[in-house]
């Protein structure tokens, strides 16, 4: 599936609500007030930025390197400050931004301590560095047994098209390499446990999205995604399907 920004900003919206209590926590914790400047790395088509904005923050900056999702976000959100820059070389001062967030970001960078180390330049002393949500896909579940070679290709997918599928793990070490302080790391919630039939939907477009990347390579056949596809639509309808993929937030001080 190429990037259709309409997709992805549905999926974009559902991740956001994954993670909307869980923000309004940190930001409470840290307190974060209208004037609070705050970037967040890799915005995507600015659904966690209009998020924030509307919980009452409003000097708030985005960047992101894909510039269609952007000029998306711009069209939806006049109001919101974005940039469309590498989050390896953000394009602001020393010391800028009281807090620097990214949120499902960090697995598909080659290099997540170098954008890390940016944020924390970035970020004033006492200010926060926060990690919203990244997930670890080797430690995922998948039921009922016959979906788990499923989730396996997916992972290969994943791995295939770049990304790091332990970065999750990786959150509180990547804290500690930068020499951050008072790091908190806790997992996200399990999602519900029978969710919407359109959320269901969402799920399946996105795994055949990413397995669509493995039929072009020849590993797998559109038959074998189809027979995928019925076999989860089963386990849904009789109750018995389970994805668990164990997903990361946290914040520390920049000393």
């Amino acid at each position: 599936m190429d990037f259709d920004p309409r997709f992805w900003h549905k999926r974009f919206t559902q991740q956001a609500g994954w993670t909307k209590e869980v923000r309004r926590y940190i930001l409470q914790t840290l307190r974060a007030n209208r004037a609070t400047p705050i970037l967040e790395v890799g915005c995507g088509t600015g659904v966690v930025l209009s998020q924030i904005y509307q919980d009452g923050c409003h000097h708030i900056f985005g960047v992101d390197i894909a510039l269609p999702g952007l000029e998306f976000a711009r069209n939806r959100n006049p109001h919101l400050r974005m940039s469309c820059a590498d989050g390896l070389r953000l394009p602001f001062r020393d010391q800028r931004f009281s807090i620097s967030l990214c949120h499902y970001f960090l697995l598909w960078v080659a290099n997540p301590s170098a954008v890390l180390a940016e944020m924390k330049r970035v970020t004033r002393s006492g200010g926060h560095v926060v990690i919203l949500a990244e997930p670890d896909y080797q430690n995922r579940q998948d039921e009922p047994w016959e979906l788990h070679k499923l989730g396996q290709l997916q992972n290969m997918a994943l791995l295939s098209l770049g990304a790091n599928l332990s970065m999750g793990s990786q959150v509180r070490s990547l804290f500690e390499q930068l020499q951050l302080q008072d790091i908190h790391i806790s997992m996200l919630k399990p999602a519900p446990a029978h969710p919407s039939p359109r959320e269901d939907e969402m799920e399946w477009q996105v795994l055949e999205s990413d397995l669509q990347h493995l039929v072009d390579q020849g590993a797998i056949s559109p038959e074998q995604v189809e027979n995928f596809r019925l076999q989860d639509e089963w386990a849904r309808l009789a109750g018995t399907r389970k994805l668990f993929i164990p997903t990361y937030f946290g914040w520390a001080k920049v000393p």
